[in-house]
């Protein structure tokens, strides 16, 4: 999340940078609906579901080496961390990229009781622990730092998506310019998925409306980060925030603020809708 007038900025520059290596950006544009939310936004009317809105070439992505006895999440994390170095190539994506993600593990212990929910504290406690065994894996390998693997690391978590390789069928992690300004909403079981990726390698994202059959002036242009059934529980633990209905969403900081003056308001984040 970062302020509408500096994420324009950036959206333009990463907009002249992916045009230039043969990609194609339509009628969408990012805006900032509210304080510190961003998003992409359609800027005309009577665009028709399954409508390229964007299209990323290969080249502009930031893609994992495929390598036997590394998980994807890693593989991306040093691809991202190698791409930062290589700032003639990557500049206009990593200057897009912000400093920090909040995520469910900043928390403490009093905080994650109130989302009552064992299994996810569990998941948390896995997750820092597997964070600090890589950090110590990569220094001692690779004499990375620190705080660089922790930054490269919230990046990949919460923005990264999957990719089948055409050749090894092999699944990974890939970053995408552009793409990663499109939020999260949940479609409905039968809408056509609305990132693909083409025969040439291009990853898309087609026009998906919430509601009826095509995106309006100032409808927001989204695709869904995470299955339903994984629900709220992984937008929390890797993304750091959660959906409390069709068009609710809350960041961490509300959601504490919010559970630490009504507990009862944890319902809500469990509900079914």
């Amino acid at each position: 999340m970062c302020g509408g007038a500096a994420a324009g900025a950036r959206f333009e520059a990463l907009q002249r940078w992916v045009l230039d290596h043969g990609g194609y950006v339509g009628p969408v544009a990012v805006q900032e609906p509210a304080p510190g939310l961003r998003g992409l936004f359609c800027t005309t009317n009577g665009v028709r579901a399954g409508e390229p809105l964007l299209a990323v070439p290969s080249v502009c992505t930031i893609r994992g080496d495929v390598e036997v006895g590394q998980r994807p999440i890693e593989r991306l994390i040093l691809a991202l961390l190698h791409a930062r170095d290589d700032m003639s190539t990557y500049a206009p994506y990593i200057d897009s990229l912000p400093g920090e993600v909040p995520l469910l593990r900043d928390w403490d212990e009093k905080q994650i009781e109130r989302l009552q929910a064992p299994e996810l504290a569990t998941q948390v406690k896995d997750q820092r622990a597997w964070l600090e065994r890589l950090c110590d894996g990569l220094r001692e390998d690779r004499e990375l730092n620190r705080a660089d693997i922790l930054w490269a690391e919230r990046i990949v978590r919460s923005r990264g998506v999957s990719f089948t390789d055409a050749e090894t069928g092999t699944t990974g992690l890939q970053l995408v310019p552009l793409l990663d300004f499109a939020n999260h909403r949940r479609h409905g079981p039968d809408a056509t998925p609305p990132v693909i990726e083409t025969h040439d390698g291009m990853i898309v994202l087609c026009a998906a409306p919430s509601t009826g059959d095509e995106l309006n002036r100032g409808d927001e242009a989204t695709f869904e980060y995470v299955a339903r059934e994984e629900g709220n529980a992984r937008l929390l633990r890797d993304y750091g925030f959660a959906q409390l209905g069709a068009n609710e969403f809350v960041g961490l900081g509300e959601l504490d603020t919010m559970l630490a003056a009504a507990p009862e308001n944890v319902e809500r984040l469990w509900a079914k809708w």
